[in-house]
């Protein structure tokens, strides 16, 4: 089942953080080699993870 976002807001947010999940992906794949990338997998860990909240706050209703 897809998500339809419905604001430009909620649109941004699911692509950044797809992007951010293919970064990690990516440098992933270099696990192994003379490159240790574990350093900037955090750092976009801890980016996702403010995005997230920052998606989940927009998401929830107001209350009037």
């Amino acid at each position: 089942m897809s998500y339809e976002p419905g604001t430009r807001e909620c649109r941004i947010f699911l692509s950044a953080k797809q992007k951010i999940l293919d970064m990690q992906s990516e440098l992933a794949s270099l696990d192994g080699t003379p490159y240790d990338c574990s350093n900037m997998q955090d750092k976009l860990k801890d980016m996702y993870q403010e995005i997230e909240y920052m998606h989940t706050y927009i998401k929830k209703p107001t209350i009037l």
